[in-house]
């Protein structure tokens, strides 16, 4: 709703109620349970994704050997585009799901959409520059020191690239004001794009950067590897060799399958629920309080992402769960003498 559509309901055929207009500008379509259902999720998933990140990254970061490896910088990379996501994307969205009025300024309406576009792309391209990674390793046998150069570059470039990518979300930002007659209902934070062609153009590529590319690039160097290591495993003439061959194989493609089907199911739904609001479907249309449920739901499925890595990438990699371990067991013998001590 805009000015020029409550404008059009001052006539003489439409009877104005002041006080449910008033009333409705200063709440938002949540009811009391959805509002408490988003803040429950959105709080966990924001203290399990820094947590989670932040435990992973001190893992690499404590061991001089990680830190070299190509693929640990990678994961770094990744960590830290998980807790912007958990800093940025998912308090300002929950903020917007809740409140109706928007109150901090013009220039945080067009920073905050463009800082969560850049970091879900950013956190999209490292997870791919990750399987790259691999399959060089792996299949192409690419020498670490090698692969260790090209790693500032590429880092570099993921960043520029989404940064480039977003910038029409901070050209096509703005508050406006909701008036009718000359009072002030409320404030909100609107995109307006040139042309309905040049949104529903950048929406597409951005489907198709975000979403459709990294699952054919992951499908494709998944494939490969596995491939690769199960002729590897049958070329073994020793028989414990070979089983050891088949074993390695088995957990790589336990990770690289959960990687996929994981990137696939968090944010299929996220995409599907834009591009529907992106064209005006008339379901979401005629009920906006089912857009802003359905919307929070499928934000928050895309942003458990932000958890899920860190599992992932850390976890499931046998050197980082043992670092991991390690890790937890230190901070543990740590809490447990400062117990003691008191």
């Amino acid at each position: 709703m805009d000015n020029h559509t409550l404008a059009n309901g001052t006539n003489d055929t439409f009877s104005v109620d002041w006080k449910t207009i008033l009333e409705r500008s200063q709440q938002n379509y949540l009811g009391t349970a959805a509002r408490a259902s988003l803040i429950t999720v959105y709080a966990l998933l924001i203290t399990a994704g820094i947590l989670g990140n932040l435990i992973l990254a001190a893992a690499i970061m404590r061991r001089p050997e990680l830190r070299r490896e190509a693929h640990n910088v990678y994961i770094i990379n990744l960590t830290v585009s998980d807790v912007s996501l958990c800093v940025v994307c998912m308090p300002f969205t929950l903020l917007g799901l809740l409140h109706s009025n928007y109150t901090l300024g013009n220039f945080i309406c067009k920073l905050v959409p463009m800082l969560q576009c850049t970091n879900i792309l950013v956190s999209t391209a490292t997870i791919v520059a990750i399987a790259a990674d691999r399959y060089f390793t792996i299949v192409r046998v690419t020498g670490n020191s090698r692969a260790r150069a090209r790693v500032p570059w590429s880092v570099a470039a993921i960043w520029l690239v989404s940064l480039a990518f977003t910038l029409p979300l901070f050209a096509y930002y703005y508050v406006t004001q909701v008036m009718l007659g000359g009072l002030l209902l409320y404030e909100k934070c609107v995109e307006t794009w040139p042309s309905p062609m040049v949104k529903y153009s950048w929406t597409i590529a951005l489907i198709v950067m975000q979403y459709v590319i990294p699952i054919l690039v992951l499908s494709f160097v998944h494939g490969r590897i596995h491939k690769y290591l199960s002729t590897h495993a049958l070329s073994q003439r020793d028989p414990r060799r070979a089983q050891r061959e088949i074993e390695r194989n088995r957990r790589t493609t336990l990770l690289l399958t959960s990687v996929a089907a994981a990137f696939a199911v968090c944010w299929l739904p996220w995409h599907v629920v834009n591009l529907l609001a992106d064209f005006n479907y008339a379901g979401f249309v005629r009920a906006p309080e089912y857009f802003f449920v359905v919307f929070g739901s499928c934000h928050a499925i895309a942003m458990s992402s932000a958890c899920t890595n860190p599992v992932l990438y850390g976890w499931l990699n046998t050197t980082l769960r043992n670092e991991l371990s390690a890790l937890l067991s230190f901070v543990r013998d740590i809490l447990n003498l400062s117990m003691s001590r008191n």
